[in-house]
C-alpha cells in the first residue's frame, strides 16, 4: 500500500519517493521506482454512493462559501445556516459546520425560509443564511437578480441546443437526455430563485 502511494506521488516528489522506495525493501540492481508498474485502480473498491454523498456535501459547503463571499461576510465569522432538505445526514453536518465556519446548522425538509436570509439553490436542497445585522437587503436582491440573469442565459443556450434538430438527431441519446435533464433542473432552480426574490420585495 505504502509502495503504491510512493508511485502515485513520485511525479511530484521524485527524489524523496525514489529514496524511500529503495529503502523500504531490498531491491535488485538497476531497479527504480521510475520503471516500476504504476498502480491500477481497483474498480470493485470504488463506492459510487460515497462519492455522490461527498459531492453533495462539497456542493453545500461551496454554496455557503460563495454566499459568504458575495455578501462580504468574513471567513472567520461564525454564521447560522438552515438547509431545506431531507438528504442531509447527521454525520455530514459536522463536515459542513467545520469547513464552512457554521456555528449552528439546522437541516429539515420542512424548514421555512427565515426572514431576511441569503439563499442558495442546489438540486437537492435550498440553503438559507440569516443576514440580519450582517448585510443590506438591497445587496441580496441584487445578488439574486444577477444569479437569475445568469441562469436565464444558460437556459436560453440549452433551449437553442435542444431546438436544433441536427443536434438532437445526431448526438448520442444519453447526451440528449442529459441536456434535457439539465434544462429541467435549471427551470426548477430559476423558479425557486424568483420565488425567493419575491419574498424580499
Amino acid at each position: 500500500m505504502f509502495e503504491n502511494l510512493l508511485k502515485i506521488v513520485h511525479p511530484f516528489m521524485s527524489l524523496i519517493t525514489e529514496e524511500l522506495w529503495q529503502v523500504i525493501q531490498e531491491r535488485k540492481k538497476g531497479e527504480s521506482i521510475v520503471i516500476s508498474d504504476y498502480p491500477v485502480s481497483a474498480e470493485d473498491r470504488i463506492d459510487g454512493r460515497a462519492e455522490e454523498e461527498m459531492e453533495f456535501v462539497k456542493d453545500i459547503i461551496t454554496a455557503i462559501r460563495v454566499v459568504r463571499g458575495e455578501m462580504n461576510i468574513p471567513p472567520s465569522k461564525q454564521i447560522k445556516v438552515f438547509i431545506k432538505s431531507s438528504s442531509v445526514a447527521q454525520h455530514q453536518v459536522d463536515y459542513i459546520k467545520k469547513l464552512a465556519r457554521v456555528e449552528e446548522l439546522t437541516a429539515d425538509e420542512n424548514i421555512q425560509k427565515p426572514k431576511a436570509s441569503a439563499s442558495a439553490v442546489l438540486n437537492r436542497c435550498e440553503i438559507y443564511i440569516p443576514l440580519e445585522g450582517l448585510i443590506d437587503l438591497d445587496v441580496e436582491r441584487a445578488r439574486l437578480q444577477k444569479e437569475i440573469g445568469r441562469l436565464k442565459g444558460s437556459l436560453e443556450s440549452i433551449q437553442k441546443k435542444l431546438a436544433n434538430e441536427k443536434f438532437v438527431n445526431n448526438a448520442a441519446p444519453e447526451v440528449v437526455e442529459k441536456e434535457r435533464n439539465k434544462k429541467s433542473d435549471w427551470e426548477k432552480n430559476l423558479k425557486k430563485l424568483n420565488d425567493i426574490l419575491d419574498t424580499l420585495s
